[in-house]
């Protein structure tokens, strides 16, 4: 990896996805990894992937839609990557950011959807630790593991840039 001067602050409006990795809430600050993603563009790759009914389906019921955000998107925020992030335990790659889009362009009938995707070394500075008691508040309202199926994301193409 080449050497990078980066800037890495957490900043109080920052956007937050919590979800669990195995039995593990974990809270990516993705205003900050999409920082990251302008600092250090060659550490993120652009995939491309196609959304079926099973992906929409997942993210619908396990990713907290919030209707008033999905209709709220503007045309230039749908045509915006999603970001996703790999996990070195397992090889599997999870969308920390974009679902709201994804389920506006499936609704729309568009089925792909571009993302970057980076390595735990960088997203690992983007994850935000909470204190016990807040944790705890969060985790009561975050959606409980889900156990991926095997064929989910099943069609996944690099991009071009």
């Amino acid at each position: 990896m080449p050497i990078y001067e980066i800037t890495a602050d957490h900043r109080p409006d920052d956007q937050v996805f919590s979800y669990y990795h195995h039995g593990k809430l974990l809270h990516f600050n993705v205003s900050l990894l999409n920082r990251l993603r302008e600092q250090m563009p060659k550490e993120f790759r652009r995939i491309t992937m196609d959304i079926t009914e099973a992906e929409y389906r997942l993210v619908m019921e396990h990713r907290g839609i919030e209707e008033p955000k999905v209709k709220a998107l503007t045309p230039k925020q749908l045509r915006e990557p999603g970001l996703m992030v790999m996990f070195e335990d397992d090889g599997t790659i999870s969308i920390v950011d974009g679902h709201h889009r994804l389920a506006r362009r499936y609704r729309g009938g568009v089925r792909v959807m571009d993302f970057y995707v980076t390595h735990e070394t960088i997203w690992r500075v983007c994850l935000v630790d909470y204190p016990p008691e807040l944790e705890s508040l969060l985790a009561e309202e975050i959606p409980p593991e889900v156990e991926m199926p095997a064929m989910l994301a099943s069609s996944v193409r690099f991009s071009d840039d």
